[in-house]
């Protein structure tokens, strides 16, 4: 995948995470979610990711939380990563690292 659909993908997602989650529509957030499966189906985010997705299927605030957080963290070793490495786009790091904040608070302001 170019790093152009990538961040489209984060502002989508960073435009979720950015707004009112409560009011956020399910139906979108399962469907970024399904976006990233799909884009990172031979990782280890891959399980976290249906987690998460049965998670906010079945309204368990806690996990959702705790996966939330797992995934922040994931994001940013994949920062980290990227930045030692010097690979990718400094958009595309950008952009996860503010997609990583955005977790943890949120996973912060659900418990």
């Amino acid at each position: 995948m170019s790093d152009s659909a990538q961040i489209s993908d984060l502002n989508s997602t960073i435009h979720l995470f950015q707004g009112d989650l409560t009011l956020a529509d399910s139906a979108l957030a399962i469907a970024l979610i399904e976006r990233w499966e799909h884009q990172l189906q031979e990782t280890e985010l891959f399980g976290e990711l249906s987690a998460l997705k049965q998670a906010i299927l079945d309204s368990r605030t806690s996990a959702i939380s705790e996966l939330l957080s797992r995934l922040g963290v994931s994001v940013d070793r994949t920062v980290a990563n990227l930045r030692h490495s010097h690979s990718g786009s400094g958009e595309l790091s950008s952009r996860l690292e503010q997609l990583s904040q955005l977790l943890s608070q949120t996973s912060h302001s659900l418990r």
